[in-house]
């Protein structure tokens, strides 16, 4: 059975700067090569991360928006594997509340 790694982004793999580490970059590079499932999970979405994700060469989905997208970005598609849609009730709830 494989292990599947899964890191958070900031404050883990990026520092205060925004930026990975050239040791950082190469380092889940290799491994992500030599076959280690590596993925991470974020707060941020893909747009706001996708500078940050440039250079990492992640073969395994990525986690984004706290849980509500699964994204492969292996593809240069970026293809999205799964999301999680407020409901429709939910979403008008919000907007009630926040109109009070």
């Amino acid at each position: 059975m494989k292990t599947l790694y899964i890191s958070d982004l900031d404050g883990t793999l990026i520092g205060a700067d925004a930026t990975p580490s050239k040791f950082t970059l190469d380092t889940i590079n290799r491994l992500s090569n030599e076959g280690v499932m590596i993925s991470l999970a974020t707060s941020r979405s893909l747009s706001d991360a996708k500078h940050i994700l440039k250079d990492f060469r992640f073969k395994t989905p990525i986690i984004t928006m706290n849980g509500t997208f699964i994204t492969d970005v292996s593809l240069p598609s970026r293809k999205t594997l799964h999301h999680l849609p407020l409901e429709r009730a939910a979403a008008l709830k919000a907007c009630e509340i926040l109109e009070q």
